[in-house]
């Protein structure tokens, strides 16, 4: 708080203080026994003579002792209650407080300061209260913790009826007091009767609190002058108020004792929205305990206090989480059955307390976890088994019908928990994504996905990172032993189709091979950004459907497109040996070098298809002082060199050992990609190329066919993909390719573009096609092909620049040209 904010609660609490008429009871202390006191405070602006004022708790319905009852000189208290009058000639001074102690000694122990007055003599120093009538201090008088009242009245020792100047009930309200229908004749001259007026009957009473209302070290102070809720007319009050009728729960509040002063200026601080995690712990669990800790100056510390087994407590400080109010501390895992008591407390800047109600759990027998990439590995040998693992795809992201959850434990491999209920009916914030949770479940198989259902779960913690994703080729993301697992994965969008049971499929490949990315519609993924031909990366489970892979992201920051530097895709690369025998078995060495202007820090190096390798990081070797610092990764028949500093002076050379040929006469390529620091993995302008046996059949110059169409039937040609399938319809296929001798032709095919082969025929991949020449309606067409990938992301044919006029020369059919005119429709 800053010294203004307190300044003017000063003045308005000063304010309020002299527009008060009467005495209140400011603060009271219950415990510990020997701090028992009761505070008065003159909020009025004039001194109060005390000789006629009383305290008392002394109370009891059974046997009708009441301190009204004074008049008549009928009371009766027990030894623990007391009506107590305050010292004759005692007064009280403007906005002063003045505490009554039920033991003065006592009380100078505990506070180490006097009291004012004491109820039991212990001190001969000290001032005491008088009693009432003779006999009307117990000589063990005291306040009771769990239930008791407190009454501040005026009697002038002849008026008929007292008159309440405070009252206070905590607890049951048992001690509480209803003089409503109570009339009484006192000492006065006449023999008259005089009737109370209603007091708030006992049931509408509000109670500072329904138990004992403060812990040891604390008092319960009050925290409004102005009696809140109080009605200030044609009540029994000294001034006419209804005294029974104030809000005691809102007007006290418990916080450090001050007994003698004002209460601090600012409030206690509250503890609320205590947790454990995990909910229910084993024998091998440390418990954290997690409480939020508020107040309206600051937090001064928290403290957790704990009994094992209903032992002595122990406590130790809890730490303030950043950026929040959220406070936590550790319990130590206990032995099988324990039961372990915990208190939460809260002190605040200025010292004042809250502590939590007492909670306990008991511990259970560790859990017996199972691997998930055990289940993974051999399904069929499990049935009801214990998994604890970090929620990858929360509750109702994929699927808002059906529960479909996906978690991943230390193994390195994740699984499906399933259930036809609605995620709606699951617990509330349990399966959301960064819990770590410990399911119980039986394991089945469906349609070749392994999954847990009839599961139920619990919460170990929140806010943990996610499971590092696998980095794999599109070829590698198709290895159905990952089934459930977090992998990553880049390549071209090859196929982009939505509107297909729910969701989106997008076809990426990387050039090792095709996979599916599956978007469903709930995750409300946003791929607007993203077209054929482009570039993705995306972060998801593997999944399965009918038999074939499928990555599964959940949330939009698992769809990115790759940044891409100027210096990504630059270089060049060697191979030798570049000619082999068919089914040779050999090692080959790459060599890549780059340009003049960018160091590549990243390499990656695909292996062709038709050749069979490893696929181990073993048969990989790094050389020359482009890869001094570099490392290998292999995935899916793709290699990848990260840590690298290839340039102009510094090439990095890669040994691929047990290589064994395509068993085909073909060109092989081994398609190679670079990057930057901090880029994404481009092809390189010309991948180099493997002559395999006799070379696979001649190439035929796209010219050449189109000069002369019916000389032709069956043709192999090499070029890039100018427009690719998908892009001009989307029933069948049709795509451009043109190569080096400067012209293209069409490619048609009734089948749809997500067809194979036809997901290879994306914008920049270089292509060898093999297919039949035919003629239909005047356009020269490939039909009939089939296609091997020689390299993706390559530069597009440069266009053939053309007037409006020279552009309707048919014999540039199928070829890229680039026109400028007027539009004139």
């Amino acid at each position: 708080m800053t010294p203004l904010s307190r300044l003017l609660l000063g003045l308005l609490f000063t304010a309020a203080l002299f527009a008060q008429d009467h005495l209140l009871i400011s603060e009271f202390a219950v415990s510990p026994t020997a701090g028992e006191f009761v505070e008065i405070h003159n909020p009025t602006g004039a001194a109060i003579d005390l000789s006629d004022y009383y305290l008392t708790d002394g109370t009891r319905a059974s046997s009708n002792d009441y301190y009204y009852n004074l008049v008549s000189g009928a009371v009766s208290v027990l030894s623990t209650d007391f009506i107590a009058r305050f010292p004759d000639g005692a007064s009280i001074a403007p906005g002063e407080y003045q505490t009554v102690a039920m033991s003065g000694s006592a009380f100078r122990t505990t506070y180490g300061q006097d009291p004012t007055y004491e109820v039991i003599d212990s001190d001969a120093q000290l001032t005491n209260m008088r009693e009432a009538l003779s006999g009307s201090i117990g000589g063990s008088s005291g306040l009771s913790n769990n239930g008791e009242v407190l009454i501040l009245f005026f009697w002038d020792g002849a008026a008929d009826l007292v008159a309440d100047v405070d009252y206070a009930v905590w607890g049951d309200k048992e001690e509480g007091v209803d003089k409503t229908g109570i009339s009484a004749d006192g000492p006065d001259a006449d023999s008259d009767s005089s009737a109370f007026l209603n007091d708030t009957a006992l049931d509408q009473q509000i109670s500072v609190s329904s138990s004992t209302p403060h812990a040891d070290g604390e008092s319960v102070q009050r925290l409004s002058l102005t009696e809140i809720g109080e009605t200030a007319s044609g009540g029994n009050g000294i001034t006419g108020h209804d005294e029974t009728s104030e809000n005691l729960a809102q007007a006290f509040t418990a916080a450090a004792a001050s007994p003698n002063s004002a209460p601090p200026a600012s409030q206690p601080p509250v503890v609320g929205s205590i947790s454990i995690s995990p909910s229910i712990p084993t024998s091998s669990d440390s418990v954290l305990v997690s409480a939020t800790l508020t107040d309206d100056v600051a937090i001064g510390a928290g403290r957790l206090y704990y009994s094992i087994d209903g032992g002595a407590y122990d406590s130790t400080g809890m730490d303030n989480l950043p950026g929040g109010d959220q406070y936590v501390a550790g319990i130590l895992p206990q032995p099988e059955n324990t039961v372990v008591s915990y208190v939460v407390r809260a002190i605040d800047s200025d010292g004042q307390s809250d502590y939590s109600d007492t909670l306990s759990y008991t511990v259970s027998a560790p859990a017996q976890l199972t691997p998930i990439a055990d289940i993974q590995a051999n399904p069929g040998n499990y049935s009801n088994v214990i998994i604890e693992g970090v929620v990858v795809i929360g509750a109702g992201v994929i699927d808002a019908d059906r529960s479909r959850i996906y978690v991943q434990d230390n193994s390195g491999r994740g699984i499906l928990c399933f259930s036809s209920a609605a995620p709606s009916t699951l617990p509330a914030g349990l399966y959301e994504r960064g819990n770590l949770v410990r399911v119980i479940g039986s394991v089945t198989e469906f349609e070749g996905v392994t999954e847990i259902d009839n599961f139920s779960g619990e919460l170990i913690s929140t806010g943990n990172p996610i499971p590092d994703a696998l980095e794999l080729s599109t070829q590698g993301a198709g290895d159905v032993s990952l089934e459930g697992t977090y992998i990553q994965t880049t390549g071209t969008i090859t196929d982009l189709a939505s509107g297909l049971g729910g969701g989106t499929n997008v076809g990426l490949d990387d050039g090792s091979g095709q996979v599916t990315i599956r978007v469903w519609d709930d995750t409300g993924i946003d791929l607007s950004a993203f077209s054929l031909g482009g570039e993705m990366t995306v972060r998801g489970v593997l999944g399965i459907f009918n038999a074939a892979t499928q990555v599964t992201p959940g949330y939009q920051d698992e769809v990115t497109a790759p940044g891409v530097n100027p210096g990504d895709g630059s270089g060049t690369a060697t191979i030798s040996p570049d000619s082999v025998g068919t089914g040779q078995s050999l090692a080959a060495t790459l060599t890549v070098s780059g340009d003049p202007s960018y160091t590549l820090a990243e390499v990656s190096v695909s292996i062709p298809a038709g050749w069979n390798w490893s696929n181990n990081a073993a048969d990989v070797a790094l050389s020359g002082s482009g890869f001094g610092g570099a490392s290998a990764v292999v995935s899916g028949g793709q290699i990848r060199v990260s840590g690298a500093a290839v340039s102009s002076t510094a090439s990095g050379s890669v040994t691929i050992n047990n290589l064994t040929a395509s068993s085909n006469n073909t060109t092989s390529t081994f398609t190679v990609r670079t990057a930057t620091d901090g880029g994404s993995l481009v092809a390189i302008a010309s991948s180099p190329r493997v002559i395999v046996g006799l070379g696979g059949p001649p190439i035929t110059p796209i010219s050449d066919i189109q000069a002369n169409p019916t000389a032709f039937s069956t043709v192999t040609i090499e070029g890039v993909v100018t427009v690719g399938a998908n892009t001009i319809i989307t029933s069948r296929t049709e795509a451009y390719i043109q190569d080096e001798s400067g012209r293209g032709i069409n490619v048609f095919s009734f089948d749809a573009p997500n067809v194979e082969p036809n997901p290879l025929l994306v914008r920049g991949n270089r292509l060898r096609m093999t297919g039949t020449v035919e003629e239909f309606q005047g356009i020269t067409e490939i039909t009939n092909y089939t296609i091997e990938l020689l390299g993706a992301d390559q530069p597009l044919p440069a266009p053939l620049v053309l007037s409006t006029n020279a552009a309707g020369d048919l014999s540039l059919e199928g070829t890229r040209v680039e026109v400028t005119g007027i539009a004139t429709i």
